[in-house]
């Protein structure tokens, strides 16, 4: 059943995998436990579409700003960045309003973030 496998926002052609949507509410429901668990699910998606790439560097980029320890918040910035990354490799916009977007807190101070964004 296609509604275990993919919930749709708005746009058909943007469908998320479950885990996506789960690990996102997780974090920000602040379990960061079951969001990494269900993030990792997914393993390296970098051959995944732009958008689902994108989500999962956000459902990080949340984690990370609700993660204590200083080393293990660094690397799941590190994870969100690079996933960031190949979301605009493969084609999606970052646009300077989301800079504001509250669910990348973690990344805003950081020059990679500020590079992706003024990607044309």
């Amino acid at each position: 059943d296609d509604c275990e496998k993919s919930l749709t926002f708005g746009d058909p052609s943007k469908q998320q995998p479950v885990e996506i949507v789960k690990a996102y509410v997780y974090a920000k429901s602040g379990d960061v436990d079951a969001a990494v668990q269900n993030a990792e699910k997914l393993g390296s998606v970098t051959g995944g579409e732009s958008q689902q790439l994108y989500e999962l560097g956000r459902v990080w980029a949340v984690v990370a700003e609700k993660t204590a320890d200083n080393e293990l918040k660094q690397n799941r910035v590190g994870q969100a960045i690079s996933l960031l990354r190949s979301a605009v490799e493969k084609g999606h916009k970052l646009t300077p309003a989301t800079v504001d977007d509250p669910d990348f807190a973690a990344l805003k101070a950081l020059p990679e973030f500020a590079e992706l964004i003024s990607q044309p």
